[in-house]
């Protein structure tokens, strides 16, 4: 006798329920993401800082449609001052609405082999508060300074509004960066971005330097598209936390991967 087809998908969501999930977003989300549009129009006022001429770059997956950092950095004195961008979610989240509700229960998006449970609707997560290339958006930024030696200085945290100037993946930046490929297209037709780009990677080896004469692990990174070299991982990832570096496959939604060895996007 056959044996009846198995749901891998409706596993999953059972799976979701019986580690105390809610795969489902509650009542009035749809409401409330009518409403976010429809005022949604972010602006550079009081203590938020208008930071749209700088030259914002994001690195993701080739498929990555939430852009939730950007990065831009500027030689100083006493090293390169590091600027961060995360998506500021807050600013169009009120506290106590039905998104904000759901979000804080779950508090990560879990992806499983077959289906995304996301922790944000996808309106907002790849749209409305997605970092994208040549959108205004809203962004809590870190700012640091990195010395020569590798040691992180003058740090602050601050609001700001932002532009996306170039959404850029691993797989062509880091290529580049090794000097294994040509320039990404939109790096080629900047000698501006290719410079930024090459003073990101220059505080990243600064940072992973100092980080190694400190004991830690030279352990490869995880993220990236499956067939991309986990050294191009780890040259291209531009992304800088609290002055450190991205290795954990985290990101600014605490996003975790469950049967995804590589712990990366499926949106």
């Amino acid at each position: 006798m056959a044996q009846p087809a198995f749901d891998l998908k409706a596993a999953a969501y059972a799976e979701m329920i019986h580690e105390g999930f809610h795969p489902d977003f509650p009542p009035g989300t749809e409401q409330q993401i009518a409403e976010i549009r429809a005022r949604h129009d972010p602006q550079a006022s009081g203590d938020t800082r208008d930071l749209r001429s700088l030259l914002w770059s994001s690195i993701d997956n080739d498929t990555s449609r939430d852009l939730d950092q950007i990065e831009v950095a500027e030689r100083v004195a006493g090293g390169i001052k590091v600027l961060v961008g995360i998506a500021d979610v807050d600013s169009a989240v009120a506290t106590g609405t039905p998104i904000d509700g759901h979000a804080a229960s779950e508090t990560t998006s879990v992806y499983t082999a077959n289906r995304t449970f996301p922790m944000l609707p996808e309106e907002l997560s790849t749209d409305l508060t997605s970092l994208n290339e040549d959108q205004d958006r809203a962004a809590i930024v870190i700012e640091f300074v990195v010395d020569p030696e590798g040691a992180v200085n003058s740090s602050a945290i601050y609001r700001a509004l932002v532009r996306n100037k170039a959404q850029l993946t691993y797989n062509g930046t880091g290529h580049w960066l090794e000097g294994n490929a040509e320039a990404p297209q939109k790096v080629a037709a900047s000698a501006e971005l290719a410079a930024q780009l090459k003073l990101q990677d220059e505080a990243a080896q600064a940072l992973r330097d100092q980080r190694h004469k400190l004991g830690g692990a030279r352990q490869r990174r995880s993220e990236g598209s499956h067939g991309e070299s986990q050294d191009s991982r780890e040259r291209s990832d531009r992304r800088f936390h609290g002055g450190g570096e991205r290795g954990d496959g985290a990101d600014a939604e605490g996003e975790r991967a469950v049967g995804n060895p590589a712990g990366g996007e499926d949106a």
